[in-house]
């Protein structure tokens, strides 16, 4: 796999690798040759996770968190949802980790310091993630074990509420694993786990008039009455910032903060 440095003159220290097959799936990685040591890895799953056609990369916005000294993966798991929905999403997402365990060498790679994130939809999934990680609840629904214990969650404009219509095809792939291993319904839906305890730190970052500051503050709720510790940064619709803000309008200024406040979270600055 040959490497790309530099995301045009955007950012010139960023060296890429796209499409890294890790089998059966594909992750791009990013990371700054200026960083000294090993690298906290954030592991990122960007809007569109469930939809086949609108999905992307979001390389921008990876880069603006590896540009602050980690290594970030943009992971693809669409391919194992079509026939085992959530099952196979985490199937794909424990290969993933095994993958790039063996790769961590190469890369300067600290696991041990590993967070989860994602945009939109893909909130939903690094929520799964770490409740495979976390949650005993969810781990004995799921059979098996993801292989990391996370720093952290990063949401931005996260939309984690399966009863909403925008996460339809969420709920429909935690739908199909269900009816395979029944119980994961309950234990990989936040707001019926009722096991949060080992939870890590979650940050979430959300525009107040976009859909998901909804789904934000219902969820930030939740953690408040479960003890988990968290921070949820609200940012009002000034100079026409976008929906979706993080992934569409990575640096402008909004998008900056939240990444420096997210890295603050997991104690990485």
């Amino acid at each position: 796999m040959e490497a790309s440095s530099g995301l045009g003159t955007l950012f010139p220290s960023i060296t890429s690798h796209a499409g890294m097959d890790y089998g059966g799936g594909a992750a791009d990685l990013f990371y700054s040759d200026e960083t000294m040591g090993e690298r906290p890895t954030v592991i990122y799953f960007p809007n569109y996770t469930f939809d086949r056609f609108q999905r992307g990369p979001s390389p921008q916005l990876c880069a603006s968190i590896a540009q602050r000294g980690c290594a970030v993966f943009s992971v693809d798991l669409y391919g194992r949802s079509a026939q085992d929905g959530a099952c196979g999403m985490l199937d794909g997402l424990r290969d993933f980790i095994g993958w790039a365990e063996s790769r961590a060498d190469d890369y300067r790679l600290d696991l041990k310091r590993a967070a989860f994130a994602g945009s939109g939809t893909g909130a939903a999934m690094a929520l799964w993630a770490s409740l495979a990680c976390c949650s005993g609840r969810a781990r004995d629904a799921y059979g098996s074990e993801i292989g990391i214990r996370p720093a952290g969650i990063g949401l931005f404009s996260g939309l984690t509420d399966l009863s909403g219509i925008r996460c339809r095809k969420a709920a429909a792939a935690l739908k199909r694993a269900d009816s395979a291993r029944p119980g994961m319904g309950e234990a990989f839906d936040p707001f019926t786990n009722h096991d949060l305890r080992e939870v890590p730190p979650v940050f979430q970052a959300v525009k107040t008039t976009e859909p998901a500051c909804r789904d934000a503050r219902k969820l930030k709720e939740l953690l408040d009455t479960n003890a988990v510790r968290n921070r949820l940064m609200e940012f009002p619709e000034t100079g026409g910032l976008s929906d979706f803000f993080a992934e569409r309008c990575p640096l402008c200024m909004e998008s900056v903060r939240s990444v420096s406040a997210m890295l603050e979270r997991f104690g990485w600055r």
